[in-house]
């Protein structure tokens, strides 16, 4: 087969920049505020304060990419003109990588000293941690919802994923594609950072997935683990799907089926 007939992909995926906050930013509020039923469920007043909304999201983002403590990575697509300079940005992941940066470190103390280390408590995940802090969405946003939406998410991820996985596994915050580019493998691509990295570190990957998601992530291998109703009093409910990726659950079957390939030797 020629492999110089085979299309390169027109986009790459970089690490973001502060420099990119602002389409990071417009993506999020064309494509999570119009097609994700739980944005607008935790911000039902984003159209009557659209000035708040921005600025809000633009610092909750702003803290993603800024972060100082290894707890967040956000990855930007790029769609390219010649495969040599990219020319938009078309989409996003942020994703929690604490559990993986907590692990290494262990590990490295671990070999430093095999006889003495111990594992400091400040090295294992509390998955109650939320998001970066950032101002209130007194105006656009519902209180009581986006409180429900905090404790019951990370009542979620205690019960579902740390029960599953205890630190073995990140977590997929956030996915975004321009809608202009729905369809074309932006979040695919997106996602096989984090794919690849939990079969390199022996890891899995957890998420909730909006409704949309529930259809999209099992083509990529995730399985469904649990609904997750969240609701704020009397208010309408929203459910999330919780989903996980099982690195070592794959490369386990994987192996079975290799050995099963293996022909019988003649004796």
């Amino acid at each position: 087969m020629d492999h110089s007939t085979i299309p390169r992909s027109r986009f790459v995926v970089t690490e973001a920049l502060l420099s990119q906050l602002d389409v990071v930013t417009d993506i999020a509020l064309s494509s999570l505020a119009v097609f994700d039923p739980a944005w607008d469920w935790r911000f039902p007043n984003r159209l009557i304060h659209p000035s708040e909304h921005r600025l809000l999201t633009r610092q909750k983002f702003h803290n993603f990419i800024a972060d100082k403590n290894s707890k967040w990575r956000v990855f930007i697509a790029q769609e390219t003109a010649t495969g040599a300079t990219p020319s938009k940005t078309v989409g996003f992941a942020v994703w929690d990588v604490s559990n993986m940066q907590s692990r290494t470190a262990a590990l490295k103390t671990d070999r430093q000293d095999r006889q003495t280390a111990r594992r400091s408590p400040d090295l294992v995940l509390d998955s109650t941690a939320k998001p970066p802090t950032s101002p209130h969405h007194e105006k656009d946003g519902h209180p009581q919802r986006l409180a429900a939406w905090a404790e019951t998410t990370s009542k979620a991820r205690r019960e579902l994923f740390d029960e599953a996985f205890g630190n073995r596994y990140f977590s997929l915050q956030i996915l975004a594609v321009d809608p202009q580019f729905f369809r074309q493998g932006v979040a695919t691509l997106l996602c096989n950072w984090g794919i690849k990295m939990a079969k390199l570190k022996n890891m899995s990957i957890a998420l909730f997935a909006s409704p949309q998601g529930r259809l999209f992530y099992p083509t990529l291998g995730f399985e469904a683990i649990s609904t997750v109703e969240v609701q704020a009093s009397n208010d309408e409910a929203i459910q999330l799907i919780a989903m996980a990726y099982d690195s070592r659950s794959r490369i386990s079957a994987q192996t079975t089926r290799e050995n099963m390939s293996l022909p019988t030797q003649q004796h």
